[in-house]
């Protein structure tokens, strides 16, 4: 009899521990938990970007208004368009095929980004060759989002093909592509 009281007495206060332990309250921590950002490739970001139909459009309109301007003899307008035209291919080169801030298409996508993140669960955006702004993100708080953010700018098929062979190549870095854009070899 006497074991039978001890072992229920073991039994009760094992049981009693084990329920105090799991309804102990946790002990908060006076650092907030980590928060998650969403790192992206650009270049792919990019990629999709110049590629999606508003910015297609957005080209054959400035090459009609170069080519009426040409026609009308408006020398002056056809020079503006023109070198408007070549500064947006160098920074499209310098963006797809290293690592230039992407400004612009992330500003295409401003109204859609609440949810995105959401979506994804990050607090924020940045490039995953924004080296010192991801210093105050550890790894294991870094979530890639860089398909979510191309499949916004609703590549075409033969597009999405291309997009995924360059992928996987390593960007040049930013001041040697500058260099070879500026010698028009990019």
């Amino acid at each position: 009899m006497k074991t039978n009281i001890q072992l229920f007495l073991s039994v009760c206060l094992f049981a009693h521990t084990a329920v105090c332990a799991v309804e102990a309250p946790t002990v908060k921590s006076t650092t907030p938990p980590a928060a998650r950002v969403g790192i992206y490739d650009s270049r792919a970001v990019a990629f999709a970007y110049f590629w999606s139909a508003p910015q297609q459009q957005t080209l054959k309109e400035r090459m009609a208004a170069a080519k009426v301007a040409k026609a009308a003899g408006d020398q002056a307008t056809y020079a503006a368009i023109a070198q408007e035209m070549k500064e947006r291919q160098s920074r499209s080169h310098l963006q797809v095929f290293s690592t230039a801030p992407v400004d612009d298409a992330m500003a295409a996508l401003r109204e859609r980004l609440p949810q995105l993140a959401a979506q994804a669960g990050v607090g924020e955006f940045l490039s995953k060759w924004d080296e010192a702004a991801l210093q105050k993100f550890p790894v294991d708080a870094r979530v890639d989002v860089t398909d979510l953010l191309v499949q916004e700018f609703k590549l075409p098929e033969p597009q999405k093909k291309m997009l995924e062979g360059f992928k996987r190549a390593t960007p040049l870095p930013l001041d040697e592509a500058r260099r070879l854009d500026a010698a028009g070899k990019l």
